[in-house]
């Protein structure tokens, strides 16, 4: 029935009694609708009441089609007119309607409400405003991306360090720079844009140089680190050419001259942490705690025997010392013989 319809290009203005007083003479579809019992079991297709509401569906379809097709054309009419340079952006619709619109043949044909046609015309104004400033602030962010890249290339072929802002602009943003110039996007960016570019350009450029500081820290760090404990080996006696260290050594007299010209000791000069003189006397204390420790014992065994160590020789205690390596572990036995003899007032550390 509705093939029907559209067949004949049944109008929207005809009334249903128009339908049947021309198709139903002229048709048989209008009296013959579906010969299949099973799926009409009701016989709709007989039915005027059923008829006419696929006839309202119908109409109401084919309006919908038009207002469809005249908004559309009207929306096109409002393009061409705007590509054509004849509608602006601040036109307010009364000048447009009467100036602009009502001098094309088309606008003639379109069919809308009036109050229809200002809110098309208004939400197009509104649509186009919102593409141009999409379109702008694409190619501002493009004139971002390009400002970027042309500082990048400034701030890496620095020698030195970044240039200050002055001479930045004064040398790269003025109008005596070629390159700058002949980007013409450039010029959709004010100061304010280029200048925080800039300043997250200079912070990527301290955050680098903080992460190759850190490296090299790390790297001097594991060196220094190297340095010291090859040094504090040398002075334990671990390594060649072997250093003669006991509790009355001093710097400048005994262990500086055999080390001056040694690269273990070369290699620790000005690195940061222990001296190689805070690590001499690291280990001249380490020895005398270590003395101190043995003679203790050894003055205990004499304390038991009552003997006197102001009566006794250096032979004599060493022979005491030997006779003790059961209660201590005896390292070089004259070196701790002179040690006790220096008790109790041993000697102020000497450079």
């Amino acid at each position: 029935f509705s093939t029907m319809l559209k067949d004949h290009s049944v109008d929207i203005q005809w009334s249903f009694d128009r339908v049947m007083d021309e198709l139903a003479t002229t048709d048989s579809r209008y009296w013959f609708g579906n010969f299949n019992n099973d799926e009409d079991p009701n016989h709709q297709w007989d039915d005027p009441l059923w008829k006419q509401n696929v006839w309202q569906d119908y109409v109401w379809s084919q309006q919908s089609q038009r207002l469809e097709d005249h908004v559309s054309s009207f929306q096109s009419l409002l393009k061409q007119k705007y590509n054509d340079g004849n509608l602006k952006l601040w036109h307010p619709w009364p000048y447009a309607s009467k100036h602009i619109l009502n001098m094309d043949t088309d606008y003639s044909f379109v069919i809308l409400d009036a109050e229809l046609q200002r809110k098309l015309y208004y939400q197009y104004l509104e649509d186009l405003k919102n593409s141009k400033q999409q379109d702008k602030e694409a190619l501002k962010q493009q004139a971002k991306l390009e400002m970027t890249l042309y500082l990048e290339s400034i701030v890496n072929s620095s020698n030195s360090r970044p240039l200050p802002w002055d001479k930045l602009l004064s040398e790269y943003l003025s109008s005596d720079n070629k390159r700058y110039v002949a980007n013409k996007n450039f010029q959709l960016l004010t100061l304010e844009d280029i200048l925080l570019i800039y300043i997250e350009l200079l912070n990527q450029y301290e955050t680098k140089l903080s992460e190759q500081l850190h490296n090299v820290e790390e790297l001097n760090y594991t060196k220094d680190r190297y340095a010291r404990d090859q040094f504090k080996a040398w002075l334990r006696g671990e390594l060649e050419p072997r250093l003669n260290i006991n509790f009355n050594s001093t710097w400048n007299g005994d262990i500086y001259p055999q080390v001056k010209n040694d690269p273990k000791f070369l290699a620790l000069i000005g690195r940061n942490g222990s001296s190689p003189l805070d690590l001499f006397y690291d280990r001249l204390h380490e020895l005398i705690t270590i003395l101190k420790t043995k003679s203790s014992l050894i003055q205990d065994v004499l304390i038991e025997r009552s003997i006197d160590v102001s009566k006794l020789n250096k032979k004599q205690l060493c022979d005491i010392i030997k006779e003790q390596n059961n209660i201590v572990a005896i390292g070089d036995v004259d070196e701790l013989a002179e040690f006790i003899f220096s008790q109790p007032h041993l000697p102020q550390l000497e450079l």
